[in-house]
């Protein structure tokens, strides 16, 4: 099939939150009588996902499953232990993590827009079996900042592509699709207001965020295995995405905008900087540092759970 020019793809308008349930528009999962939910080692047969997982409220995500650990060992003290000990019940799946505290889920999504697009579709369809309303997506990740220092929060008001386009665009039987990437304007009104009144130690920004498909030559890194482009190339785009307002760059944001907008799900991105791009390619903070940032959004993410969304 030859290549076409990029089409839209249905997106749900702001109403959509009023009904709270999942969507799924595949008309094709009727037809089947059991539903392998293959990266998550989960399967659906009757009601047992409902039995299950009716009761979740919360999906936290993020790239690490250690970090998605951490979260769920958190919250689980927080709850008083609710569920008993944790246990991952993704761990026959060998590519994911994922745990459940009370009404909250943790699990991972590995590093990039297509390890984050199939946790998505499953989870997507684990929440929809199970009839689970209401539910909210958190995405808690690390990156770069655009003349942002290390330890800051960035909490995502525009996702764009790497071409400055709020669109999450892939192929579809040979076809390029772009799904505008959105985030709900309550849900980004809702965070920048909790961080104010609870975080008010804490340096957190809202702005754009930046999501490329790959790390290195893709971000503007000098420090790869191929870089073709010098000094001044890498300082005149930097400074120009400053200009153009992008705070932050990671890998995931515009297509976890995109689809959890499409399910019908409010969602939100709370990242914490690691490196300040504008002063090098390399993250050089210490390790006591490293593993004090990386629990920045993981306690930010708790406090709001459950102050704002289980009350």
């Amino acid at each position: 099939m030859t290549r076409k020019s990029a089409v839209k793809d249905n997106v749900y308008p702001d109403e959509v939150y009023r009904n709270t349930a999942v969507k799924l528009t595949n008309q094709h999962l009727s037809n089947l009588s059991e539903d392998h939910l293959y990266h998550l080692s989960l399967v659906k047969r009757g009601d047992n996902l409902e039995k299950q997982f009716g009761d979740v409220k919360v999906v936290c995500t993020g790239g690490s499953a250690e970090r998605m650990k951490m979260c769920a060992m958190m919250m689980n003290e927080e709850l008083g232990n609710p569920s008993g000990p944790l246990q991952d019940l993704s761990e026959d799946g060998h590519r994911f993590s994922m745990y459940k505290v009370g009404p909250v889920l943790f699990v991972n999504h590995g590093m990039g827009i297509p390890s984050l697009a199939i946790l998505l579709h499953e989870v997507f369809k684990l929440l929809a079996y199970a009839k689970c309303t209401g539910v909210v997506m958190l995405r808690l990740g690390t990156c770069g900042g655009i003349g942002i220092e290390p330890g800051t929060l960035v909490i995502t008001e525009k996702a764009v592509d790497d071409r400055m386009r709020p669109v999450y665009e892939q192929v579809k039987l040979g076809l390029l699709v772009q799904t505008e990437s959105v985030i709900d304007h309550r849900m980004i009104e809702s965070l920048k207001n909790f961080a104010a009144t609870e975080f008010p130690q804490l340096p957190v920004f809202t702005g754009m965020t930046m999501s490329t498909t790959e790390f290195y030559e893709g971000q503007g890194r000098m420090d790869g295995a191929f870089c073709d482009f010098g000094e001044k190339d890498r300082e005149n785009y930097l400074n120009q995405l400053k200009k153009d307002g992008v705070m932050n760059i990671e890998m995931e944001a515009n297509a976890f905008a995109a689809l959890c907008n499409k399910a019908g799900i409010k969602c939100g991105v709370v990242n914490v900087v690691l490196v300040n791009r504008l002063q090098g390619d390399q993250v050089k903070i210490s390790k006591d540092e490293y593993k004090e940032y990386q629990k920045r959004p993981a306690r930010f993410a708790i406090k709001y759970i459950l102050k704002s969304l289980l009350n």
